[in-house]
């Protein structure tokens, strides 16, 4: 993957019969892969032995997962680079200075890595990333609170569900052969495709005002969005003899502790 970060990618990416080493696209032979298994690769896909499926997909995978986490070189694929397919603008820098500030680096990665799963789940089930100034596309239910689009990473991915059990290598190939993945999690993607398709996902709640928050309409509606409201004193600067001042205020609380 750091190969393919620092490498440009030919439009008939991944090609294992090219021998021909190149500084400007990815070559195939530092993958040192047996020479078995690369005497029955084929360019006709009816033909492709399932072990080149399998690679070829988590290949592919590599490439959009190296996207979303600061790739800086580009795309070539006849299928079109991922950030053009998901209408994405990465922001390098704010990427690379995510990566500096943790700890966990792998954690990241894998929380960008699930964010590529959230999106073709949500493309199965037509919620597409809106990217127009009006929401046009996305067919807002303002009274129900309902979207049909993505638009911000942390409130509308999260709200899509993947399989717990569901493998790292199976989130490299979905997105490019869906068919190879395990019953169990076709299953269940099938399923939250379904959810998806009938309930869309909420809208961001956006900046409540107190006086919303006080409202019995408003409060009933949150509800029944999984959270509640609460009276909190929270701080509020200080007074002229520089101690601090607390405010009571009215807050939301999750019902369900694990969607904070």
């Amino acid at each position: 993957m750091d190969y393919i970060r620092c490498s440009s990618i030919s439009s008939d990416f991944p090609n294992f019969n090219d021998g021909e080493l190149s500084s400007e696209l990815f070559n195939a032979n530092i993958l040192n892969l047996p020479t078995q298994e690369q005497q029955q690769f084929s360019t006709n896909n009816d033909t492709k032995t399932l072990f080149q499926r399998n690679l070829e997909a988590a290949m592919h995978g590599a490439v959009d997962l190296a996207a979303v986490a600061g790739g800086y070189n580009e795309d070539l694929r006849e299928k079109g680079s991922y950030e053009h397919r998901y209408k994405l603008n990465i922001d390098n820098q704010r990427i690379k200075i995510a990566f500096e500030r943790t700890d966990s680096p792998i954690t990241q990665l894998t929380e960008l890595l699930d964010n590529n799963v959230r999106r073709l789940i949500a493309k199965l089930a037509g919620i597409n990333t809106c990217t127009y100034p009006k929401h046009l596309l996305c067919m807002p239910d303002i009274k129900n609170g309902v979207i049909r689009g993505i638009h911000s990473t942390w409130n509308d991915l999260n709200q899509i569900k993947i399989l717990e059990n569901m493998t790292l290598l199976e989130k490299m190939q979905c997105e490019h052969d869906f068919k190879i993945l395990s019953q169990t999690t076709l299953d269940a993607i099938n399923i939250e495709v379904a959810r998806l398709i009938e309930n869309g996902l909420q809208m961001s709640l956006g900046t409540l005002t107190q006086d919303t928050l006080k409202s019995d309409a408003a409060r009933k509606v949150l509800n029944e969005r999984g959270f509640d409201v609460i009276n909190e004193s929270r701080h509020r600067g200080y007074n002229l003899n520089g101690d601090k001042q607390y405010q009571d205020m009215l807050v939301l609380e999750s019902l369900n502790k694990s969607n904070v």
